[in-house]
């Protein structure tokens, strides 16, 4: 074929016959005498096979075509007049596809043609919010969600998934490729099962191999190329091409457990293989208790999970439709549980399955357990266990009924004959939320249960209206308290008398609040870092004995677990340092209402004005640790506390610095004295910690 540049190519000559005349292989411009560029197209007599050399490197257009010709053997070219690209080079290829959607090249396109360039395959789902901008070839199966953006010459692979404000232009995505919310691909070629997750970026002329993953937040620069079947960490920036290893640098666990997209990341195949490798780790004989939200798809997963956990000789105890609290009691129930795994979907994502592994004490395993577990996935290194002691599925012990006894024991008998709230629950049903209804009942309270399925985050989702709407409605209802209940039990909206919402933060205080009021003169209480000061102030009136509380911290929180005051029973305060329920602290909640002849409002209104503010500052993993070392340097001689990060006491209030859960970013957190107070100490140390990370290496 004619060329424009024939330098990277071989050119030829030919007579009139076709007879070739002259060939020179990716000549410099002083050898150029051609246009006419070899395709590497051949049809051969056998016999000129036998001129290769065994055991030595031959190049058709190097060795044996000159061989030929100086021979004098026969040898014709053709030159053809269609299309002819060379893709062997990134910008080659994605000129080749080009071309194929200007429709430059007669290509039986699969697919209907919708419009004017643009095919879409069988049974793809284009929402009618996504912004798709032809020319575009989109294959069978494609999802393009609302606010999506595909840009011109880009081809979507079978089963691909574009997800809502992604933004996809110029680019290849191979087959049962995800790109997440708010990912941009521009100008690049992803392969098969590629997935891009929230919030990365992958730049012009770059290659992602196959099976690899690109954690959220990271940045593949301009050019790069990534091998196959690598994994990205999170906030990474990438500026070079990754060939060897798997570059699995960050943990796979979040704060709560192992994440990942349902059907993409977090796929039966791989729960199975976290269960081998938590089972790997538990040990032969171990028992174990599940548990999961209503979602089917954690249903699949958990069942994978329990096969994995049963294949390396784990019997487990599956309360299947269950919550949190109630999966906790029954691990600490008569110490007859090793450990237990909980399946739902996350509050964050509606489309992400969260997995929690819980220790012995039915809190969050360490940071040692899941580094162990992280490495027993890399390896591969699951037990072959012999077939008679592969792992038992078993009944689960009774656990709601000693949950309510052990519940009812505690609340003062004085809130059986009081007057008592006419409560209005909106939460979805099971044997969870009808022990829930159960307790309150026994204490002489009325409920209205409003059913409302598979709620689970109403500040993020489409039904937080809903929810809203029914708890502000209470009065109608002549309820006199409102709550939400999450459908695992880890929190609640609480809505006062007059169907006013209480914010998340004020209710955390308020069943703190409760929880100090509840403690007896000397009582040990737990104290989380975040706690406002005149809490300090009222602990300190009480004399109570205050025990700072770490997330971090394995061994505070063991003692928290065996305390009674906090075992299964005051979460929302603890947020997840110790555990995640809140059905006790709701329970605490009703009878402080009865026994102290109050509501919601008036209790409300006990906490004073909060001045708390939060920012956060971005610090480069490699940086990290400097930074923390360093930060004595910010504060001279105030006192200071390892609690959770490093809390530091000023003359007019408090700060906290903590690392965030992926590692890359500072999280500042400031009471002042008043708003304005803090306002300026978040500015000021703001700015304090963001020279810090600049000038650290």
């Amino acid at each position: 074929v004619h060329v424009n540049n024939p330098l990277e190519y071989g050119v030829v000559i030919t007579d009139a016959g076709g007879a070739v005349q002259r060939f020179q292989e990716k000549p410099s411009w002083g050898e150029v005498f051609s246009d006419t560029a070899n395709t590497g197209i051949y049809v051969l007599d056998p016999s000129v096979l036998d001129l290769i050399p065994a055991g030595r490197s031959y190049d058709f257009s190097s060795d044996v075509f000159p061989q030929l010709l100086s021979r004098g053997d026969p040898m014709f070219g053709y030159v053809a007049g269609g299309y002819w690209c060379d893709v062997g080079d990134i910008a080659s290829l994605h000129k080749a596809q080009n071309d194929i959607l200007n429709g430059l090249v007669q290509f039986p396109m699969q697919g209907k043609k919708i419009k004017e360039g643009l095919w879409v395959g069988e049974k793809s789902n284009i929402s009618p919010l996504a912004h798709v901008h032809p020319p575009v070839y989109i294959g069978n199966y494609v999802q393009i969600k609302e606010g999506a953006t595909v840009g011109p010459y880009t081809v979507l692979g079978n089963y691909s998934v574009i997800d809502r404000h992604a933004n996809v232009t110029r680019s290849v995505i191979q087959a049962n490729s995800y790109v997440g919310e708010n990912a941009h691909v521009n100008g690049a070629i992803m392969g098969k099962r590629v997935i891009v997750t929230r919030k990365a970026s992958i730049a012009d002329g770059s290659v992602v191999g196959d099976n690899t993953l690109i954690g959220n937040g990271a940045e593949i620069r301009a050019g790069v190329k990534i091998w196959p079947d690598k994994r990205i960490e999170r906030n990474a920036v990438v500026n070079e091409n990754i060939v060897w290893g798997t570059s699995v640098t960050e943990s796979l666990f979040t704060a709560t457990g192992v994440e990942g997209l349902a059907n993409v990341a977090m796929r039966p195949d791989f729960a199975a293989q976290l269960g081998e490798a938590f089972g790997a780790y538990l040990g032969i004989g171990k028992r174990i208790i599940t548990a999961r939200d209503a979602s089917p798809y954690s249903r699949i997963i958990k069942d994978a999970l329990v096969t994995g956990l049963n294949s390396v000789g784990v019997d487990v105890f599956d309360l299947k439709y269950s919550s949190i609290p109630f999966l906790q009691y029954g691990i600490a129930l008569e110490r007859q549980f090793d450990a237990g795994v909980y399946v739902g979907m996350s509050d964050e994502h509606p489309s992400v399955v969260s997995i929690s592994f819980f220790d012995d004490n039915g809190t969050l395993i360490s940071r040692n357990a899941q580094r162990k577990m992280e490495m027993t996935l890399m390896r591969g290194d699951f037990p072959l266990v012999p077939l008679d002691l592969i792992g038992q599925n078993q009944f689960p012990p009774r656990i709601y009924e000693p949950y309510m006894q052990e519940a009812l024991q505690s609340i003062d008998v004085s809130a059986k004959s009081g007057k008592k709230p006419r409560v209005l629950l909106v939460a979805d049903t099971g044997s969870a939320t009808n022990t829930f209804v159960d307790m309150l009942i026994k204490l002489g309270v009325e409920v209205i249960h409003e059913y409302l399925p598979s709620v689970r985050e109403p500040y993020q989702f489409g039904r937080g209206r809903e929810v809203y709407d029914i708890l502000s409605g209470l009065t109608r209802r002549n309820a006199s308290l409102g709550i939400w209940l999450h459908p695992a039990n880890t929190r609640a909206i609480l809505a006062d008398e007059s169907g006013q919402v209480i914010d998340q933060e004020l209710t955390r205080l308020i069943f703190y609040m409760i929880y100090i009021r509840a403690a007896s003169v000397g009582a040990r209480i737990f104290v989380p870092p975040w706690l406002p000061r005149i809490f300090g102030k009222w602990i300190r009136e009480r004399k109570l004995k205050a025990v700072p509380l770490s997330k971090l911290d394995a061994a505070v929180n063991q003692l928290a677990v065996r305390e009674k005051e906090s075992l299964r029973v005051w979460p929302e305060f603890t947020h997840y340092y110790v555990d995640r329920s809140v059905l006790f602290a709701l329970i605490k909640l009703v009878e402080h209402l009865i026994v102290h002849k109050t509501d919601l409002s008036a209790l409300a209104a006990e906490i004073p004005p909060r001045f708390i503010f939060n920012a956060s500052i971005r610090c480069p993993a490699e940086k990290m640790g400097a930074v923390m070392r360093s930060l004595g340097s910010l504060f001279g001689d105030a006192y200071r506390e390892q609690q959770d990060g490093v809390k530091v006491w000023l003359k007019d209030g408090w700060l906290l610095i903590r690392t965030s859960g992926d590692g890359q970013l500072l999280d500042l957190t400031v009471e002042g004295k008043d708003a304005g107070s803090a306002e300026e100490m978040l500015a000021l140390y703001g700015r304090k910690l963001k020279n810090l990370v600049e000038r650290s290496v």
